[in-house]
C-alpha cells in the first residue's frame, strides 16, 4: 500500500466528497434512489478510507510517534520509557545507552518541572530502510537536574533512528542545533 494513501489520503477524501455531493445533487432534483445509494457508497467509503489511514501506521508515522513519546517521557522523567525508547546501539558521546541513561537519570528527575515539545516534524530515510534520521524544530525550558534553561531553548533536533529485529524503532543518537544552525553541546 502507498505511503500517500496511509499517511495523508485527503485528495481521496476531497474526491469522495465532491463525488458525493454532485450525486446529492443529483438525487435532490431528480428524486432517483440510484443517486442517494451512490452518495451512502461514498460516505461508506469514506469511512474505509479514513479505518485505513488510522490502522495502518508507516515507519514515518512510526518514528513521529516514538519521538513524542521520546519528548513525553522526558517531560515527566519517565526513566523506563527512555530507556525502552533508546537502542542498544546507541552511539554518540559518551558512547553507550548505560551512558546515555546515566545521564538521563541525572537530567530527567521524577517531579521536576520541565517540557520538551517537537514540531515540523520530518523524517528522511537513507538507502538503508531500517535507518532513518527524524529533523524537527524544538523547544525546551525548565529544570533538567543540574541545570535551567530559561529562557527556553528553541533549535532544531536530528534524532537518529533504527528499525530493530523486535520492529521497533529505536533512537541511536541525536544532534542539537540553535536557530542559527551551529551544533550545540549537550552538557555532561
Amino acid at each position: 500500500m502507498s505511503t500517500w494513501f496511509t499517511e495523508n489520503p485527503i485528495g481521496v477524501y476531497l474526491v469522495l466528497a465532491v463525488l458525493a455531493g454532485l450525486m446529492s445533487l443529483v438525487f435532490f432534483t431528480s428524486g432517483r434512489v440510484k443517486h442517494l445509494v451512490g452518495v451512502i457508497l461514498c460516505l461508506l467509503l469514506g469511512v474505509g478510507v479514513w479505518l485505513i489511514d488510522t490502522l495502518v501506521v508507516t515507519d514515518r508515522e512510526a518514528i513521529q510517534q516514538r519521538s513524542l513519546a521520546l519528548a513525553a517521557a522526558i517531560d515527566r522523567g519517565d526513566l523506563a520509557t527512555l530507556e525502552e525508547l533508546i537502542s542498544a546501539d546507541y552511539d554518540p558521546p559518551p558512547s553507550g545507552k548505560a551512558a546515555i541513561m546515566a545521564r538521563a537519570k541525572r537530567y530527567f528527575l521524577p517531579g521536576e518541572r520541565r517540557y520538551v515539545r517537537f514540531s515540523q516534524m520530518g523524517v528522511l530515510f537513507g538507502r538503508d530502510a531500517n535507518r532513518a534520521t527524524l529533523r524537527c524544530n524544538a523547544s525546551a525550558g525548565g529544570n533538567f537536574g543540574t541545570f535551567h534553561v530559561d529562557p527556553p531553548y528553541l533549535g532544531t533536533m536530528e534524532l537518529f533512528f533504527q528499525k530493530e529485529a523486535d520492529g521497533k524503532w529505536r533512537v541511536t543518537g541525536f544532534k542539537v542545533y540553535n536557530t542559527g544552525g551551529s551544533e550545540i553541546t549537550v552538557p555532561n
